[in-house]
């Protein structure tokens, strides 16, 4: 009984880290996994493959937040962004994020130095406009030849 109470608090983890990810970019395959660990057999899924999918999960995620912080320094080089704008757009580049997601990845990006913060209140409400630092687009420019030799091998095959 012991083994069957450990395996359900797995799956329930698991199914968080699946939640997660799928909040970061819509992805059919990660919809399937997560019915799939839904359905009867769930708990026999998790016990086969749990750490391979969980290594997996993970990281998609830190890719994914990879490209979220790329974009958030981009648009930030372009004009002061702010929170709820820079969710929406990047939901039109496909990712959905949450603010718990978003928040976490700007308050990093400040502590890190990349990104300075100005406070504003707008509408009785307090707004923090966020732009590109030194530091930080020294780091942009750096990823964009990452990305230019990574676009090179792995879309263009050359």
């Amino acid at each position: 009984m012991a083994h069957f109470r450990s395996s359900a608090i797995q799956f329930r983890e698991l199914a968080i880290v699946i939640s997660e990810v799928n909040t970061l970019i819509e992805c059919p395959r990660i919809k399937a996994l997560q019915l799939a660990l839904t359905g009867s057999r769930g708990y026999y899924i998790i016990n086969r493959y749990r750490d391979t999918i969980t290594r997996q999960t993970i990281m998609f995620k830190d890719f994914f937040l990879g490209f979220v912080k790329i974009h958030i320094l981009y648009h930030a080089s372009k004009e002061p962004i702010y929170g709820v704008e820079i969710l929406e757009e990047l939901g039109r580049h496909g990712y959905r994020l949450s603010p718990g997601t978003l928040y976490p990845a700007l308050h990093r990006l400040q502590a890190d130095g990349y990104l300075s913060v100005e406070v504003s209140v707008v509408g009785g409400k307090i707004r923090k406009y966020y732009t590109i630092t030194e530091r930080g687009t020294a780091v942009l420019d750096d990823a964009r030849e990452k990305i230019a030799e990574l676009v090179d091998e792995v879309l263009l095959d050359r």
